[in-house]
């Protein structure tokens, strides 16, 4: 007998003759009420054991992702309909009148959060393809899932300048930590999103660069640094500075930590493309 199936027994009250003379469905709903489950609370473990154990305390990895094999789902709401003559059962519509208004009808109308929402997963998209494309034209091949990351890396570290004066207008105390920088939480609020036009017009100012290249430079910073993978970023310490960032990004050992990831960080870069190129449908068609 298993210790479960003994627990059970031991947990149960003592059958009455009564109990025997009830009929079958009575004594059922009987022993039902008498049975009182026995739960033990879970302990869970305290901050600062997470933090004993070398492990990071996901607070610091602000909106980082983990790898996963998965297909992605299109957003609750958001699923695009058949088309008109694709739907089964349905009696074609001659009258071009009457078929506009039908076809306007089918496509569901996006809220403001919504947007938001499938503009940052087509930009998710787009980033991870402008990044193989550039790859591409500078070694005349498509990098691998490891290069792309790599590249991601090294952009962040070029970023230092922009980080640094983001830091200066969002009154962020600076830190040597690389992780610990770029995953700030006053950082990502203030660069994720909708980007505030007075910093865009300070940070434009003092770099000597037009708002739409200040934007773009504070977008590719939100974007690289959300985009890498959660397992990614504990290949590299928490003490690790950005220029020791730019040290560590060639040695072969570091490399070979993330190529292990292998067909799991193939898998998730390609969701994120084909993501984008989802949300972008999703984004016309409502408009």
């Amino acid at each position: 007998m298993s210790l479960e199936n003994k627990s059970d027994l031991e947990g149960s009250p003592p059958r009455s003759q009564s109990d025997d003379e009830l009929p079958a469905d009575e004594r059922l709903d009987a022993d039902s009420e008498a049975e009182v489950p026995s739960v033990m609370p879970i302990a869970l473990p305290e901050l600062e054991d997470v933090e004993g154990s070398g492990r990071e305390p996901r607070e610091l990895l602000w909106g980082a992702r983990h790898l996963e094999a998965e297909k992605p789902e299109s957003p609750e709401g958001l699923e695009l309909e058949a088309p008109l003559e694709e739907t089964e059962g349905q009696e074609v519509v001659e009258d071009p009148v009457r078929m506009y208004l039908h076809e306007i009808g089918r496509v569901h109308l996006l809220t403001a959060a919504n947007e938001k929402e499938l503009a940052r997963k087509m930009e998710e998209g787009r980033r991870i393809s402008d990044v193989r494309q550039d790859f591409f034209q500078e070694y005349g091949r498509l990098p691998s899932s490891t290069e792309v990351v790599i590249d991601m890396l090294k952009e962040l570290c070029q970023a230092s300048d922009v980080i640094r004066l983001l830091q200066k207008q969002l009154d962020i105390v600076p830190t040597t930590s690389f992780k610990e920088t770029i995953f700030n939480a006053k950082l990502r609020s203030g660069i994720n999103g909708e980007i505030s036009q007075q910093l865009l017009q300070t940070i434009g100012y003092q770099m000597d660069k037009s708002l739409p290249e200040a934007e773009q430079l504070i977008v590719n910073l939100s974007l690289n640094s959300s985009l890498l993978p959660v397992e990614v970023l504990d290949t590299i310490g928490d003490s690790i500075s950005v220029a020791e960032m730019e040290n560590l990004m060639v040695k072969p050992d570091f490399i070979d930590s993330i190529q292990i990831f292998g067909n799991r960080l193939d898998t998730y870069l390609e969701n994120i493309e084909r993501e984008g190129k989802n949300a972008e449908r999703h984004l016309t068609d409502a408009n």
